[in-house]
């Protein structure tokens, strides 16, 4: 008979000498266990296309189909999968020896379970078809119960995404308390927590920051005017940090560095801060007592559309767990007092939104089982390689045949529900590792 997976065999070797009264003498106990597992896909043989030589591979999006197809190596054009699913992350590199750049999606060095490499997969369901998948169609079926129904139990995999911001909103009154995170408001691109409402036409926002917690020197908070919730959109801001300065911040073309109009000025606190927009002319002025205006420096001119967004923005200028709570009282936008913000927006932020994690596996007669995370839809909201294994039985339940698996899939959304019933859903990033079958332990 042949050796159970997952399972510890021991033994002895005695010496026996029948001639001897203190025969026999024990020997000691020795000890093996047998593997548990067999891998399906560890993520570790994939490169950018290398189609001959002793190197010879292929890229990860070949294996493992997503939305935008691929062109194999010899000029065979293969169409996506029609999904919202992006595989690998982009990679570019010059190798100096073959003076050579080589580019495109690999999979993911930033993080792993074990090994070098992990699956990257970036959800958008925000758009139809509203589900993200891959899936890998094996070049022959596989036979998942390994010589047995009782060999294997579970199909394994290990994964880890990303967890919300830890940003809030509260409205006490006529206070405003904003907890905030985010870099910085600077460079190219912001990272920052934007409260805010839309508004047509010329206009003006006006509060009081009662205070700023001193999570950084260069800690904000704050009134924006923004074009947009992009990372890198056109803005202008009036700003307070917790070391008692204040300052002006402008982005004049989408993508283009913030600008400030000189040194922060020093200020006594609370403080108050306004910003008007009259066409394409903005000012920005900041006071003591909302009564008195000094305008920071110069006149801003920028080229905007009717609707932009107004509202409270705060930033903690340390990493994305670190929050900054500002609070603000006597927001008045356009005149209007008592106004309540509608839209948090954790601008230039990575994190996942929440939606639910699937697995789909296909037999080779064309049965379909779809086996949801039981933590929907909060289960690509961590932040630690989580494992995750699913019971044989919910498959076989379905109708899989597991001796003649022909495909696997890993999706985002709700991809068993009809096309029309499907409602959009979030987007973010996610990685998987260690594919595997587990037999019972």
């Amino acid at each position: 008979a042949g050796l159970k997976w997952a399972t510890t065999y021991y033994w002895r070797v005695d010496e026996v000498n029948e001639a001897h009264e203190d025969s026999p003498w024990l020997g000691h106990i020795w000890s093996f266990r047998t593997l548990g597992t067999l891998l399906i896909d560890d993520i570790e043989s994939y490169d950018l296309y290398k189609p001959d030589g002793p190197y010879a591979s292929r890229p990860i999006y070949a294996a493992w189909l997503d939305r935008w197809g691929y062109t194999d190596v010899n000029e065979t054009v293969v169409q996506g999968n029609g999904t919202g699913m992006t595989v690998g992350e982009w990679y570019h590199n010059y190798h100096a020896y073959e003076q050579k750049v080589y580019e495109g999606y690999f999979g993911s060095v930033e993080t792993a379970y074990e090994g070098w490499f992990s699956m990257a997969l970036e959800y958008d369901n925000t758009q139809w078809p509203y589900y993200s998948e891959t899936q890998q169609t094996f070049d022959r079926p596989m036979d998942w119960t390994n010589n047995g129904p009782t060999d294997m139990a579970y199909l394994c995999m290990h994964y880890l995404g990303t967890p919300l911001p830890p940003s809030t909103f509260e409205m006490s009154g006529d206070q405003y308390m904003v907890t905030g995170t985010g870099a910085d408001i600077w460079e190219l691109a912001d990272e920052c927590t934007f409260v805010s409402n839309p508004m047509l036409g010329d206009g003006s926002v006006t509060v009081k920051v009662e205070s700023v917690e001193n999570t950084a020197e260069w800690a904000r908070a704050g009134i924006m005017i923004r074009d947009g919730l992009a990372a890198n959109a056109r803005h202008m801001a009036a700003v307070v940090t917790p070391a008692n300065k204040t300052e002006h911040l402008y982005r004049t073309y989408t993508g283009q560095s913030t600008s400030s109009t000189g040194l922060a000025v020093d200020i006594s606190s609370p403080h108050w801060l306004k910003l008007t927009r009259q066409g394409s002319v903005l000012t920005a002025a900041h006071s003591v007592d909302g009564q008195q205006w000094q305008v920071f420096g110069s006149t801003t001119y920028l080229s905007l559309p009717q609707e932009l967004q107004v509202g409270l923005v705060v930033n903690s200028y340390a990493d994305d767990k670190t929050t900054c709570q500002a609070v603000f009282s006597n927001l008045k936008i356009n005149g209007n007092v008592g106004v309540t913000l509608e839209t948090l927006t954790n601008i230039g932020l990575q994190y996942n939104e929440p939606d639910h994690l699937y697995v789909a596996v296909q037999d080779a007669d064309g049965r379909s089982g779809i086996v949801a995370h039981p933590n929907n839809p909060d289960a690509l909201l961590v932040d630690q390689w989580t494992e995750w294994r699913i019971p044989f039985s919910e498959l076989e339940a379905q109708g899989v045949d597991l001796f003649h698996i022909k495909q696997l899939a890993i999706g985002v959304g709700d991809a068993s529900a009809p096309g029309g019933s499907r409602n959009p859903g979030g987007h973010g990033k996610f990685y998987v590792d260690q594919i595997r079958l587990m037999a019972e332990e």
